[in-house]
């Protein structure tokens, strides 16, 4: 049995490691959709459209936003598609992965 094999055997992936890819990300989108599109000239407030469902409250339409990104998505991702998706352990996650097994 060759390393890598032994290497692709033993991989899986964990719920705590999907949570904090999925925190960093919605971080990272978040800076970017209030620092970056304005620039752009475009408005983007998922935290105020996610509040206006929840009664006009900005800050709970934020948590809301973190909520699902940190912890609804990972979990869908984690429990749900990352068993069907094709490809490598370390391709499933990428736009584009190569659609080969």
């Amino acid at each position: 049995m060759t390393h890598l094999h032994q290497e692709d055997k033993s991989m899986h992936l964990h719920l705590s490691r999907a949570v904090l890819g999925g925190f960093v990300g919605t971080l990272v989108m978040t800076a970017m959709m209030y620092m970056v599109a304005p620039m752009m000239g475009l408005r983007m407030d998922i935290a105020a459209m996610l509040g206006s469902m929840l009664g006009g409250s900005w800050a709970a339409g934020m948590v809301l936003h973190f909520v699902n990104g940190s912890l609804i998505f990972p979990a869908i991702y984690v429990y749900a598609l990352y068993g069907s998706l094709p490809g490598h352990h370390w391709s499933r996650a990428r736009p584009g992965a190569s659609r080969s097994g």
